[in-house]
């Protein structure tokens, strides 16, 4: 990306149009100048020039002096971009506020369709897109578990659910009496990693050959089973999951992938085989 480009691109992130910003990059260079002229020096034809500074003069980036003929002026850049990003943070607020206003109603209204929907044989498995949609679907997971959830995954691709970061909810788990068991394949790497995690596993890390390797799957009371896998060798995390909900499969295939655990070694075994210390 060139040096113009990469400005370009910068603009654009203050949803600023191409024409509002060859206007506003002409006045920076040449100051003070009619609307003829300034179309005339920016390539922007003419009659799209008057609304386009009309614009650029209500994000508070240029402003109008009573003259005839009409002239604009570029506000600095400190000064401009200081309102427009308050002015921008403001508008956000407000549409998330308006949101946050409309969603129990619009749950109210919405649930009792989703509630009374026609369930097939095809409802069982649904495939998850893309990283922050499984690390979500995770969260849920959390939120929905009441007896036992069983995670194994690859830790070199531990940043699709970023387990340091859902310490609170797995310790509300544990508060809770809920199960937490997990499996990493038997290696040095991994005991460093588990070593690192700030207990937000519990005492029931072990260690062992892994079912399905190198697949990470995340498995809440049998009933509902995530179990993702990178979309090609050279991704660097897990980016697409198929999601398994409660069925008879979903039973059978939590009692497969749970049993290596019995077998696995704890935390402070694994340790000693690899002589790591704390």
């Amino acid at each position: 990306m060139t040096e113009v480009e990469n400005l370009l691109s910068r603009l654009q992130k203050f949803e600023l149009s191409e024409l509002e910003i060859k206007l506003y990059l002409t006045l920076l260079a040449y100051g003070t100048l009619t609307t003829v002229q300034v179309a005339d020096r920016s390539g922007v034809p003419r009659p799209r020039a008057y609304d386009e500074l009309a614009s650029l003069e209500r994000k508070g980036l240029v402003a109008k002096a009573a003259t005839r003929p009409m002239k604009y002026t570029a506000i600095s850049p400190k000064e401009s971009f200081r309102r427009l990003t308050s002015r921008m943070s403001e508008d956000y607020s407000k549409r998330v506020d308006e949101l946050a206003g409309t969603t129990d109603s619009l749950v109210s209204d919405l649930q009792p369709l989703f509630d009374k929907r026609a369930v097939g044989p095809t409802d069982i498995a649904w495939i998850v897109s893309g990283t922050n949609n499984i690390r979500d679907e995770l969260q849920a997971m959390l939120q929905k578990t009441k007896e036992k959830l069983f995670i194994s995954y690859e830790p070199s691709l531990d940043s699709v659910h970023k387990l340091r970061g859902l310490d609170v909810a797995t310790q509300k788990l544990h508060s809770k009496g809920v199960k937490i068991a997990a499996l990493l394949d038997s290696s040095a790497p991994s005991v460093k990693h588990a070593m690192g995690l700030n207990g937000s596993l519990g005492q029931d890390i072990r260690f062992g050959k892994r079912p399905f390797e190198p697949l990470g799957i995340y498995s809440r009371d049998g009933k509902q089973m995530l179990i993702a896998y990178q979309s090609n060798p050279t991704s660097t995390t897990y980016d697409i999951a198929l999601n398994l909900v409660e069925s008879p499969l979903t039973t059978m295939l939590a009692s497969m992938i749970e049993s290596p655990w019995e077998r696995g070694v704890s935390l402070s075994e694994a340790k000693r085989k690899f002589n790591i210390e704390d």
